[in-house]
């Protein structure tokens, strides 16, 4: 009953409100929409195999994460962070400050890419450790709009965040052994055999744990204005924040960001 009777005041403050003009739909204004497309850098802190094991599930009987097939001999010699998105966007004219924008977005990222890569100089073997996730996100950001050129071209600055959910990837991991050979076997035309030694391919493929990723960051961006009602713009993004995967350890995070919108202007 309690609830009941709540509701039905806030219809009723709701109702008087929008019978006054001054409900707040009508202070906050779509004034554009639009898309984003680009990539970006979300760099992990001291990323390594075992942290990227770690993120994986049922990879604690990998091949790869003991014994001879492990990396711990081997010479970390490269790492990748790619990410490619889309960002959906609605810009709100912010009631009682001049050209002020707050930007809600909804992100994607598809096929993000984290990788570690070790290689062994002295036998020429190496571990390959390749994460592929995806990420989907909601983002808020405040712009303060300069418009020059006549009105043009707008200059924008501003700082913003968004939290995202990581889901749906998957661990690869591949790489090759050297291993003694049996001098007596009778071999195929494609057998790898050095001296006494072939090189042995292995691959494991594992599922991803699911996690959280949030960034606060700053923007910069300009937009070129078409035929009066379109926006063609170019926006980056520089920031940190971190991402937390259950089992792993929550690991910081450095952000760059770029890309390119094509926004309708409503008013």
């Amino acid at each position: 009953m309690k609830t009941l009777m709540m509701t039905v005041m806030a219809f009723l403050v709701t109702g008087s409100m929008m019978a006054q003009d001054l409900a707040i739909p009508t202070m906050w204004k779509v004034r554009k929409i639009g898309i984003t497309m680009g990539g970006e850098v979300d760099m992990l802190g001291s990323m390594n195999n075992e942290y990227l094991l770690s993120t994986a599930k049922g990879t604690e009987n990998s091949a790869f994460n003991t014994g001879a097939e492990s990396a711990k001999d081997l010479d970390f010699y490269g790492g990748v962070c790619e990410n490619p998105h889309i960002r959906l966007t609605a810009a709100l004219e912010m009631p009682g400050i001049r050209n002020a924008e707050l930007n809600v977005s909804a992100i994607g990222v598809f096929n993000r890419m984290d990788g570690a890569y070790y290689h062994n100089r002295v036998d020429d073997t190496y571990i390959s450790y390749t994460a592929l996730s995806n990420e989907i996100a909601l983002e808020a950001q405040f712009d303060k709009r300069f418009p020059v050129l006549n009105n043009k071209v707008n200059l924008y600055t501003g700082a913003g965040t968004n939290i995202g959910l990581n889901t749906g990837g998957r661990l690869s991991i591949d790489g090759t052994t050297r291993e003694q050979a049996d001098t007596g076997m009778e071999r195929a035309f494609n057998d790898i055999v050095a001296g006494n030694y072939e090189y042995v391919s292995n691959f494991e493929q594992y599922e991803l744990k699911d996690g959280i990723s949030q960034r606060v960051f700053a923007h910069v961006g300009i937009g070129v204005i078409l035929f009066k009602k379109f926006e063609l713009g170019f926006d980056y993004r520089h920031g940190i924040g971190y991402r937390a995967i259950g089992g792993a350890d929550t690991k910081k995070t450095t952000l760059q960001s770029a890309g390119l919108s094509f926004k309708y202007i409503l008013f």
